[in-house]
Formats: C-alpha cells, structure tokens, sequence
C-alpha cells in the first residue's frame, strides 16, 4: 500500500492484521497475509488472459487486483472509492479513501488512475470466491449474498 498520506497509510496497515469487519453476519478479515493465502487457493483458475500466464505463487496477488479492490471495498473499506489505471499489461485496480491509497495488489507502478465504478454493483463472483476463503481461512462462518 502507498499512499500521499504515509501517517494514514501507517495506522491502516497497524489496524489490518487484526481488524475484522462485518458483511452479513460473518467478521470479514482485511490483512494482506490472509488474502495472499486465499489467493494461493484461487490460483490461475479463476484469472483471464496474460494475468493467467502471469501469476506466480510467489506473487499470488498478480491478476487479481480488481478482484481484491473488489472484495476490499464490499466487506471493509465501504467508504473507498474504486479507482483504475492503464499498465502495460492492461489496467490496475486499487481504492482511494480519504487520499489514503489501498492497494494489496500493489506492483510500483504509482496511482496515477481515475476514479471509476466496479462492473457490477453486488460482488462478483470471484469477489465472493475471495470473501469465503479468506473466512474459511479465519475460521468463520461464510455470509450468504
């Protein structure tokens, strides 16, 4: 994560190994760690054209970026707004809240992107795959849509 605001930036990533925020019922956990370790589980299956060939274990964030915007913005940072940006290989997609930029799939690139709408209003299906491992993985009962 980066952000303009690096005080900002440093009391969110404080709050993120044990913060837990509610979607439904179920406490939703927000750290890196965990979302790494679910996206270890979704691997390529659930990726689309180069980001399929690009993905790597060591790097389980790679392709996913709107996907974990996604999941960030429905279940714990509600308030952000989604934000897209032009890379060399396609877009980049990461949160803006209160000039703080949250960023879990962050590759150096720099946040040099608009503010845009998810494509679809509900989480997708793969933000949903996301949501119920990362609560499996904390033990949690997975919230129905």
């Amino acid at each position: 994560m980066k952000s303009k605001n690096n005080a900002g930036v440093a009391q969110l990533v404080e709050q993120l190994p044990c913060k837990q925020l509610v979607a439904g019922s179920s406490p939703v956990a927000s750290s890196l760690e965990t979302i790494e370790k679910a996206l270890l589980q979704m691997g390529r299956k659930h990726l689309r054209g180069i980001w399929k060939k690009l993905w790597d274990e060591s790097k389980p964030t790679i392709g996913y970026c709107y996907v974990i915007s996604e999941y960030l913005y429905h279940w714990v940072y509600p308030d952000a707004q989604p934000h897209i940006m032009k890379v060399e290989n396609g877009t980049h997609w990461y949160l803006v809240q209160d000039g703080d930029i949250i960023d879990f799939a962050d590759d150096g690139q720099g946040h040099t992107g608009r503010r845009a709408s998810f494509l679809t209003k509900q989480p997708s299906k793969r933000a949903q795959i996301l949501a119920n491992l990362i609560q499996e993985i904390e033990g949690s009962i997975p919230s129905q849509f």
